[in-house]
């Protein structure tokens, strides 16, 4: 799932991916986003991968 994602998004977009997959619910996608070792927050809604 995570490499599915771009480099950066908006959670509108990343829903729109988990969705087509059909491989998460909503709410767990947004708490996906929550995990600050894997996304950096940009902005209000707007999230980037972390670089490893």
């Amino acid at each position: 799932m995570f490499d599915k994602l771009p480099q950066q998004f908006k959670t509108s977009e990343g829903i729109e991916i988990i969705s087509k997959e059909d491989s998460m619910k909503i709410r767990s996608f947004k708490n996906f986003l929550k995990d600050e070792k894997l996304f950096k927050k940009i902005a209000h809604g707007i999230y980037e991968k972390q670089v490893f």
